[in-house]
């Protein structure tokens, strides 16, 4: 018997966060995608602007909010998303968007290119932290003055957001 196991009963107890499970990792990803859309349908409905901090991966949400965001019209035209990290060349600059690593590169693939024009997140408000402006994450979340949602995500090997 593995030790490190917790039973899905005690998962979350002793802890101000609230945790929910699903059932399949399928359910998951449409669940970021509903509750993605919902924080930037109630913020366009009070005029506000939203800012998410959001991972590469996984990848299937994505999918699940193109299909969402088309289907229903919503509107990305006032959402900043900050992703959290891209890979660096050996000179710390950005890999080529083409390379199949570059999660700019992804994000545009599977996203991005993916959203009709009208309804899509502007250039300018699609960020990855720069290496020669490294405050530049936390001035945007000055500027806007909150966060509306951070989600991280499970990369190629298992980690969970670079925190293996």
């Amino acid at each position: 018997m593995n030790a490190n196991l917790i039973p899905k009963s005690e998962l979350g107890k002793g802890s101000n966060i609230v945790l929910d499970v699903c059932d399949t990792e399928h359910d998951l990803y449409w669940k970021m995608a509903i509750e993605v859309l919902e924080v930037i349908s109630e913020n366009n409905k009070k005029g506000e602007p939203t800012l998410m901090v959001v991972p590469y991966g996984p990848i299937g949400p994505y999918a699940r909010l193109v299909y969402l965001i088309n289907k229903y019209r919503i509107s990305l035209k006032n959402c900043t998303f900050i992703n959290m990290d891209e890979y660096l060349t050996d000179d710390k600059k950005y890999i080529d968007m083409s390379h199949p690593l570059s999660f700019r590169g992804g994000m545009d693939r599977i996203f991005y290119s993916q959203i009709d024009d009208e309804l899509n997140v502007l250039p300018e408000n699609r960020y990855f932290p720069d290496p020669e402006n490294p405050g530049k994450v936390m001035e945007l979340i000055e500027k806007h003055g909150k966060l509306d949602m951070v989600f991280g995500g499970i990369g190629i090997n298992g980690h969970y957001a670079f925190n293996e």
